[in-house]
């Protein structure tokens, strides 16, 4: 389609925005628009202002009207992507900056920008693709060169990362990002002192930098400086109060010292988490434990892993207590066994329609709504339980004698952000066959590996698809008479059936274990195996070994 040929005004409003004068830039793209309602590069350019300003939605409706008028240009497209890509619509950048490819080849910045589109897509190795394009055409750049190692380090190539980095450094030795981002390498290779250094470095540049002080925070928890962790999230925090990231993560490290009274006050600034599922959308206000629930029907609904709900659904019986009708939402996987909960009038799996309520409330919110303290975390143990027709029918399946028989799950989530920490390949497992006991594998999938190794383990029982929920797993572990866990969701399940319960940890533990003790308050039953050094998986395997002979 023909574009019109510009009004003067717009020459006028191009040179004010090149020059930064946006509300001079803006006034004259009005009188082009008044002059020419439909001219399409007014338009276009209204839209480079109003993202200028931080306004994308305005921008992209401005370059829609533009695209409508007149057509798609390389550039136009190019501007959409960016806008989208800033409201968060990545799909649909991808597919406005594919689009302006087509109609002309693309120079270092949109490659750059449909690179950094993919990463947020989780598309490394194309986004790998596109920041090498955009190299070949601008050799050396250090942000092109920042942008490349960020993807190897999503590809989980960190070595190669640390490089990129490197070469991204001596490019531009004071970008502060790449800084920053080395740290966060070197943090993924457990380097943690080097990591330390870098955001140290970055800090000594920009003592504001918001996000380096939250990534020393998180390096200083997991070397287990919690004191220190907490520090670093305030420094970010007096630079940006409404700091989401540093307020979440500050609740994890509170909750990890045991300090949960403000952890999970701070644990609600998860909803304001941008890669966060997202606060779940109900026509019925959040109950946060201080309305009226007498005659109300209240929805308490999963919101993270299966094992979070297994955790926290034991709040139930006690929101019932102030006298409501409780409709527990979850996993289709959960919900045969949470029908098994007390104080649950109706359970609904995720998809399913829910029934007429007056509040809702996240499962993980119960605690602040009930103000649960270390001492008095709520433990009716059992509040789950095993249906006895499918334990009776699990019991004839296990071999009989042959001394106790202990239920055994190595391995959680793959997809969960801290499962290299806490998964244990079987192989690793191999000295507790030795010992005079029935072992029975917990797990419903293996890995490729585990499935090798488990084939030259006659001595232990393994199911897989034959545990078609829940349901059918807390049968099994109720045959056993111990059970042995990461932190995984079956371990979850063991605690909330009763089961003696033996929990192997990393030493870089899950907020939900309390530092420096060796017991659970959430599940009175449990014992926990700690990791003396990072990956040191045979000295809590021998510990383990020597606790079983005992």
């Amino acid at each position: 389609m023909k574009r019109s040929a510009a009004p003067p005004s717009l020459a006028e409003a191009e040179e004010h925005c090149l020059a930064g004068r946006l509300d001079e830039a803006e006034q004259a793209c009005s009188a082009a628009l008044a002059a020419t309602p439909d001219h399409a590069g007014a338009r276009e350019l209204l839209g480079v202002i109003r993202c200028r300003r931080g306004d994308f939605a305005a921008g992209l409706a401005h370059f829609d009207a533009a695209l409508a008028a007149a057509g798609a240009s390389h550039e136009l497209l190019a501007n959409r992507g960016n806008a989208l890509a800033s409201l968060g619509r990545h799909a649909e950048a991808l597919d406005s900056y594919d689009r302006a490819m087509v109609l002309r080849a693309p120079g270092p910045q949109l490659l750059n920008s449909r690179g950094m589109t993919l990463l947020a897509l989780r598309r490394g190795a194309e986004a790998l693709e596109s920041f090498e394009a955009a190299l070949r055409l601008r050799p050396g750049n250090a942000g092109l060169l920042g942008n490349r190692a960020g993807a190897l380090a999503a590809l989980g190539s960190y070595e190669q990362a640390l490089a990129g980095y490197g070469d991204a450094l001596r490019a531009n030795p004071g970008d502060v990002g790449a800084k920053n981002n080395r740290g966060r390498v070197l943090r993924a290779l457990y380097r943690f002192d080097e990591a330390l250094a870098d955001y140290d470095a970055a800090l000594a540049l920009r003592p504001d930098h918001v996000e380096s002080h939250i990534n020393r925070g998180n390096t200083l928890h997991e070397m287990q400086r919690l004191d220190e962790a907490v520090a670093s999230y305030d420094r970010a925090l007096a630079v940006d109060p409404d700091c989401a990231d540093a307020h979440v993560n500050r609740a994890m490290t509170l909750l990890a010292q045991g300090d949960l009274e403000t952890g999970w006050r701070e644990y609600e600034w998860r909803w304001k988490l941008g890669g966060f599922r997202g606060y779940p959308r109900f026509g019925a206000p959040r109950w946060d434990g201080t309305q009226e629930l007498r005659g109300r029907t209240i929805v308490l609904h999963g919101e993270q892993g299966m094992g979070d709900a297994l955790q926290f659904c034991r709040y139930a019986d006690a929101v019932h207590r102030r006298g409501a009708e409780v409709v527990l939402q979850v996993d289709r996987g959960l919900a045969r066994l949470m029908r098994t909960l007390p104080g649950v009038a109706k359970v609904v799996a995720f998809g399913e329609p829910l029934p007429r309520h007056d509040f809702h409330c996240p499962l993980l919110s119960l605690p602040l709504a009930f103000g649960t303290t270390l001492g008095g975390v709520p433990a009716p143990i059992p509040y789950l339980h095993a249906e006895a027709d499918k334990v009776a029918q699990w019991r004839r399946r296990l071999p009989q004698g042959g001394g106790r028989r202990i239920g055994l799950a190595w391995s959680g989530n793959p997809e969960q952000g801290r499962d290299r920490h806490r998964s244990i390949p079987l192989a690793a497992l191999e000295p507790l066959f030795a010992l005079p006991a029935q072992w029975v594998s917990l797990q419903k999938e293996l890995r490729a590996a585990d499935a090798a190794a488990a084939t030259r383990q006659p001595r232990l029982a393994h199911f897989g698809a034959e545990l078609a929920d829940f349901s059918d797993t807390a049968a099994l572990a109720q045959c056993c008479d111990l059970v042995i866990a990461v932190n995984s969701s079956v371990a979850h399940l063991a605690g909330a059936l009763g089961r003696p319960l033996w929990v192997l940890l990393s030493s870089i533990p899950d907020w939900r274990f309390v530092q420096g003790r060796d017991d659970w308050a959430w599940y009175p039953a449990a014992r926990l195996f700690r990791q003396a050094q990072l990956g040191a998986w045979d000295e809590v395997i021998a510990r383990l070994v020597a606790a079983l002979r005992g």
